[in-house]
């Protein structure tokens, strides 16, 4: 066999891989090690071991919650996924795993399950699709909370549809990936359903319902049932139409959502209440607040889901209707944080502060990120989002850009494609960022692609960044740095990362998952050379900052984001 070419691939492969820059140690002594792969799985029989590791949910608490894969004797396709949490304050225990019997399943009934949502008190609820014996589409999907007494339902497809009928039946529950459920700190769990009236027929409306522990099932919204569309001096009420979003849920126990009316033709509005009532945070056809009426009004044709802190504020991203609205304007975010009502925080067409004169927002639909486009909101009243920019000097490299609030300063840039990627080298630059999350102070987390001296693509271009409270922006961790896995100081175990995921979409108190809790802290996962893996817990941007200045760690929210080498 003529070995030449083989050499000299080889050959180019050491002088590339020598051309990279030394890899940087981070972690020493401000991040914790939650679990590697490789050692036994507690609760599980002997042998069978930690595989590999999914994004991690992390609450108040610094308590983690994570999907892992398995490995061992017996482990096969069906049984190879269970779900872990610390809540119990007792380290890694199961939460549940594949091949456990659904409780009231039937015989051969099995889980399988979404990431787990953490609440303050250690208890967390996920998604499940079912599997097995007289398992059908019908009936498969179904909502969980884990308690200390064990595994208990919510609710699942087939089940009575509360607030609907004698008949009526939930069809599609929590869809996983597009509408999982939310959690809070009350144990409550809210979610999305579609229901039939008789069950021999199709899809008949949806809508929003709210389990609480004490009280049981409560239909919050449906289509059909009447939606306050007034003011408290002039009420007034108009059907819910056939559309609602998925719900969000703070954790007093308040609830926002999108709707659609049935009076409106498709468009609709946002809504906020409990069991006890609904009000209109914005309705389809109003005056949108800060903006003449004659030159824009709510469309709601085209509103996000919103979002919800801790006080009840709401925030989301909508159209407007109007004679002075066009293309390049008709998109605005809005915000109640701050106390002081509905606001206009951004609006296509508007200047884009941090950036040269002239460039503008240009589009505030994120079209590019991988993950929830809305914006997000903080119990501190910031309002964090990304918009496409225009205007001269700006082309494909640096057209996104990552902006949120503050109380003193107003609306600040955190970071655009194209500028200097703190941490990341001299003349390195950000290449395109990704999801983002924000917890309960403000802070901003988000995960990058960089490029610039020394930088290869799929190797070491991809990283998390995250905003002190101070709001300096630094680098938390980046592929092919070298990770501190030891958890003793005097005994150092450095591994280089391969890949990095966390959870995104998440503003800390809207009841869904997050990993960038209210001290600051963040949880992650990496992968390493040589096939290991493992999750973390870093205090690298949490308060009180540790002095040490270490640099690994934060978070980004609703759906994860997960890069592998």
């Amino acid at each position: 066999m003529n070995r030449t070419p083989l050499t000299l691939f080889a050959a180019l492969a050491w002088l590339v891989l020598c051309s990279l820059p030394a890899p940087q140690a981070i972690g020493s002594g401000g991040v914790r090690t939650v679990q590697l792969n490789g050692p036994q799985a507690p609760g599980l029989p002997p042998g069978v071991t930690f595989d590999s590791f999914g994004p991690a949910t992390l609450n108040d608490a610094g308590a983690t919650a994570v999907l892992s894969g398995l490995r061992g004797a017996d482990v096969t396709s069906d049984n190879n996924i269970a779900a872990w949490s610390e809540g119990a304050g007792t380290g890694m225990s199961l939460v549940t795993r594949e091949d456990t019997p659904v409780p009231g399943g039937g015989t051969g009934v099995f889980f399988t399950f979404s990431v787990p949502i953490l609440n303050r008190g250690g208890q967390s609820a996920f998604q499940s699709t079912l599997r097995g014996p007289g398992v059908g589409s019908s009936s498969r999907q179904s909502v969980w909370r884990h308690t200390p007494a064990g595994v208990v339902p919510v609710v699942r497809s087939f089940d009575q549809a509360v607030g609907v009928g004698p008949e009526a039946v939930f069809r599609n529950v929590a869809i996983r990936g597009v509408r999982d459920p939310v959690f809070n700190d009350l144990n409550q769990t809210a979610f999305h359903a579609t229901y039939s009236e008789d069950f021999t027929r199709p899809t008949d409306g949806e809508g929003i319902w709210l389990d609480d522990p004490a009280t049981g099932l409560t239909m919050i919204a449906r289509s059909g049932s009447p939606a306050p569309t007034g003011t408290p001096s002039a009420p007034t009420t108009a059907p819910f139409g056939r559309f609602f979003s998925e719900p969000v849920l703070n954790p007093s126990g308040t609830v926002a959502f999108r709707a659609s009316l049935a009076s409106l033709e498709g468009d609709g509005g946002v809504w906020r209440g409990d069991a006890s009532g609904l009000a209109p945070v914005a309705i389809g056809g109003q005056p949108a607040p800060g903006i003449d009426a004659q030159f824009g009004t709510f469309s709601l044709a085209d509103v996000t889901t919103p979002v919800i802190n801790a006080a009840g504020e709401t925030a989301f991203r909508t159209t407007l209707a109007g004679s002075g609205v066009t293309t390049g304007n008709d998109t605005a975010i809005w915000s109640e944080g701050g106390g002081q009502g509905l606001r206009l925080v951004a609006r296509e067409g508007q200047p884009a502060p941090g950036t040269q004169p002239g460039v503008r927002f240009a589009s505030l639909i994120d079209t590019i990120a991988s993950g929830l486009s809305e914006p997000l909101i903080s119990d501190s009243g910031a309002t964090a989002f990304r918009a496409e920019l225009v205007g001269p000097s700006v082309f494909a490299a640096n057209d996104i850009g990552l902006w949120r609030e503050t109380a003193d300063d107003g609306l600040l840039l955190v970071a655009r494609e194209g500028d200097p990627a703190p941490g990341a080298g001299d003349d390195v630059t950000f290449r395109r960022l990704f999801d983002f999350a924000m917890n309960d102070l403000g802070q901003v987390a988000f995960t990058a692609e960089i490029e610039g001296p020394g930088i290869r693509q799929s190797q070491n271009d991809f990283g998390i960044w995250a905003t002190r409270v101070s709001g300096e922006l630094q680098l938390i961790a980046r592929t092919r740095d070298l990770l501190d896995v030891s958890d003793d100081p005097a005994v150092p175990d450095l591994r280089e990362i391969g890949g990095l995921s966390l959870i995104a979409g998440s503003g800390g108190s809207d009841g869904r998952q997050s990993s960038f809790n209210s001290l600051g802290q963040l949880a992650f996962s990496a992968d390493f050379r040589f096939v290991t893996e493992g999750v973390f817990v870093t205090n690298a941007v949490a308060i009180p900052e540790p002095a040490s200045g270490v640099a690994v760690g934060v978070a980004l929210a609703m759906a994860p984001c997960r890069r592998r080498r």
